[in-house]
Order: structure tokens, then C-alpha cells, then sequence
């Protein structure tokens, strides 16, 4: 388990599933990128996202939680990443990011309350919102 500064204790087993995670990000990704004749720029985009987004799949599966040092730098990439493709406003990449957070920590608490324990925690939600 990390602990309380984030250190996540890179072993090699967590070293494999991130390897393993980014070669399923990259099959998945394969005919997507074919299909939609998708340039340099987006091929270049999923790869800087995908190598962050496959040691937090590794680490999730590992220890259950999602460390903020990762999430939060992981936000911020994302929307970077999309000024730099320029397929929208930043304003509204940013308000997107904010309401994703949003839903899915209204979720989290909504289940919080109805269940009475956790079932969502807010990394998810600060990952969707990347």
C-alpha cells in the first residue's frame, strides 16, 4: 500500500502489469488509430496518455487506490494534450473535466449512502476527469 506521501514501491510484479496494461492499451488502440486514419498528433497523444493511464491501471489492481501524485499531474496532461490536438476550446475541455469529477463523485457518495460503505473512491473520479 502506498503511503501517506503517495510512494507506490515500484516492485517488479507492479513493473510487469504496467507493461502488460500499456500492450493491451496499444491492441486496443490499434484499430482505432487504423480505422479512423488518425495522424502523428493523436498516435503521439494516446501513447503520452496511455503510459501514465497503464501504471495507474497496474497500481489500482495492486493496491486498490489511485495515488493523487499520479491523478492530479494525469489532469492536467489531459488538458494539455487536448489544447495541443485543438479540436476544442480549452474552456471547454476544462469544464468537461470538472463535470466528470463531478459525476462520478456524486456517484461515489450517492452509493457512500445508499450502501452504506465505499464502492467508488474519488481517484476514480479524478481519472475520469483526466
Amino acid at each position: 500500500m502506498p503511503d501517506s506521501r503517495g510512494d507506490i514501491g515500484v516492485d517488479g510484479r507492479l513493473a510487469r502489469n504496467a507493461a502488460a496494461f500499456a500492450a493491451l492499451y496499444g491492441v486496443v488502440a490499434v484499430p482505432v488509430l487504423w480505422l479512423q486514419e488518425a495522424g502523428a498528433v493523436w498516435l503521439v497523444a494516446s501513447v503520452v496518455l496511455a503510459m501514465p493511464l497503464a501504471l495507474l491501471s497496474a497500481i489500482d489492481v495492486r493496491d486498490y487506490r489511485l495515488p493523487d501524485i499520479f491523478t492530479f499531474p494525469l489532469v492536467a496532461l489531459g488538458l494539455a494534450v487536448s489544447w495541443w490536438i485543438g479540436d476544442a476550446p480549452p474552456w471547454w475541455h476544462a469544464v468537461s473535466a470538472v463535470i466528470a469529477f463531478g459525476m462520478l463523485a456524486g456517484l461515489a457518495m450517492f452509493y457512500r449512502r445508499v450502501r452504506g460503505r465505499d464502492g467508488l473512491g474519488l481517484g476514480d473520479a479524478k481519472l475520469f476527469a483526466a
